[in-house]
């Protein structure tokens, strides 16, 4: 796991030793120790819809089927007709969106078994997004995402989408989340 330690670094120059203000460090730690096996499960309909914040039509998972601590899968079959489809397609819009309500399934789900109240959250920064096409209307998608780190009340994750067996998508998304009282665990 990364945590990130707020504090004041020296820099020692040849006339001296100057602290740096606001400087960050992050720790490093082995984030396999701490996962917890992932859980096969079925979790779909109005169960499912609770662990999200969004609503139809704008739930773009259909599905959780895997979840731990650091990691959940989804499923969703891309409707015909959607907010997120376009030409026949789901649009990258539709990808990210579903990447991030996996996130969210997860999240809600752990946090729901652990006997804990649902965080919310707000995508903040998308970054290192590859499409290397967009899955047709009729198609099932497959989604992962895993925990990489939490600094402060922002927690990093990276995503990828399947279809068809083959990796279509990926990204880094970055969660805020304002009630975020303790790491992710």
């Amino acid at each position: 796991m990364l945590r990130l330690v707020a504090g004041t670094l020296k820099r020692t120059a040849g006339d001296g030793t100057y602290p740096i203000q606001n400087a960050y460090l992050i720790m490093k730690t082995d984030l396999t120790s701490q996962e917890t096996a992932v859980q096969s499960v079925s979790v779909s309909g109005e169960e499912l819809v609770q662990l999200i914040a969004q609503k139809p039509p704008m739930v773009m998972i259909d599905k959780l089927v895997s979840v731990s601590d650091h990691f959940s899968e989804t499923r969703y079959s891309v409707p015909e007709v959607s907010v997120f489809s376009d030409d026949g397609q789901l649009s990258e819009a539709g990808l990210v969106e579903n990447m991030a309500q996996t996130i969210g399934a997860g999240s809600g789900f752990s946090r729901r078994q652990k006997g804990k109240e649902l965080l919310t959250g707000f995508i903040t920064m998308i970054k290192n997004l590859k499409i290397e096409r967009l899955p047709d209307c009729g198609s099932d998608i497959r989604t992962e995402v895993r925990f990489q780190y939490q600094a402060l009340n922002f927690r990093i994750f990276f995503g990828k989408v399947f279809s068809d067996n083959q990796q279509i998508a990926e990204c880094e998304i970055r969660v805020y989340s304002p009630d975020q009282e303790e790491e992710l665990t």
